[in-house]
């Protein structure tokens, strides 16, 4: 943990022990009022208490999942879900610089699980020399610890890690210029539209907020159900559930994860009920089916792939992805 980080936590600190080696806090605790929060392995863990009992068994499902279990180096189709997430935040940060004239991007990813995101950025800004920040949270520690220790030894000391779920994110008010939740951060938030609400809350005034969602009408999930009658009726039957089950495989069992499908006009709502404005939006796994089973892309699914990137920022096809990228921007206060 880094002191800066402090600076931008919501959390009163009444009272900070710390152990610190190179100028880095390893350990210790964060006492605030009658909290108190540790830090662990350098990664504070800040949870108000009713919400860490109620997001108890979402917790301890994210912590069994391994941090590279979406490599883009496992199959042809992480590949493309990841170059596709690659040109989503590269819009969204064209966007940003666009409108906004900043010295200095303070960014928060959230769900940033072992930082893939993060490093895309660090490589980017670099390029651009542009200075920044960046704060990834995650309610998995597992992970954290993962992008803890690649920070640590490409000794980027404008990075740190606070160990948070999405419905809290323990930020002062309009903190960040960017915000991203790429990849899980909102699909399974089990109080999402408060989730939302505490994005717009960090966001300053015209910063740009870049998410994707699953989205509850995409083509091939449509096409699988038409072709099945037993999953037709399955999926009639719990059509009107806020949440389905879905199983993530994990070694050689699965965990059930609470998982909120979306579509683009409840985005949009969402969106819009939090002071939030849609600039693009784009279908991901559109007219590609996605098999994330499958290890290397056929003839077929290669020419698809081309056809998708190419159409999944066009109309319709960009509401018929399997996941639906957002860039919004944080209406201005004048």
């Amino acid at each position: 943990m880094r002191e800066w980080l402090l600076d931008l936590l919501l959390v009163r600190v009444d009272e900070f022990h710390v152990g610190k080696a190179n100028d880095e806090i390893l350990g210790g605790y964060i006492r605030s009022s009658d909290r108190i929060f540790r830090i662990h392995q350098g990664i504070p863990i800040i949870y108000p208490r009713v919400l860490h009992r109620y997001l108890k068994k979402i917790i301890v499902a994210y912590r069994q999942i391994p941090p590279d279990m979406w490599s883009s180096l496992r199959s042809d189709w992480f590949k493309y879900l990841r170059k596709q997430q690659a040109k989503l935040i590269i819009h969204g940060l064209l966007s940003l610089l666009r409108k906004k004239r900043v010295k200095k991007i303070n960014i928060l990813s959230v769900g940033c699980g072992k930082g893939w995101e993060i490093w895309l950025l660090v490589s980017y800004f670099r390029k651009m020399n542009i200075r920044f920040r960046i704060v990834g949270c995650d309610i998995s520690l597992r992970a954290l610890y993962e992008a803890k220790r690649i920070a640590r030894k490409c000794s980027l000391t404008t990075i740190d890690f606070v160990c948070a779920p999405a419905e809290f994110l323990p930020f002062k008010d309009s903190t960040f210029d960017m915000v991203l939740a790429i990849f899980g951060a909102l699909d399974h938030s089990l109080m999402f539209p408060r989730a939302f609400r505490e994005v717009s809350r960090v966001l300053a005034s015209g910063g740009v907020f870049i998410g994707t969602v699953l989205n509850r009408f995409a083509l091939d999930w449509m096409v699988k159900v038409l072709k099945s009658p037993s999953l037709f009726a399955k999926t009639v039957r719990y059509a009107n559930r806020l949440f389905a089950r879905i199983r993530v495989p994990v070694g050689k069992r699965t965990i059930r994860i609470p998982t909120h499908f979306y579509n683009v006009f409840e985005l949009n709502r969402l969106l819009a009920a939090n002071g939030l404005k849609l600039i693009y939006l784009k279908g991901i796994f559109s007219l590609l089916p996605m098999n994330f089973k499958s290890k290397k892309f056929s003839f077929f699914h290669r020419m698809l792939s081309k056809i998708d990137n190419l159409l999944s920022a066009s109309p319709i096809i960009r509401s018929i992805g399997r996941y639906v990228g957002f860039v919004a921007m944080k209406k201005e206060i004048n």
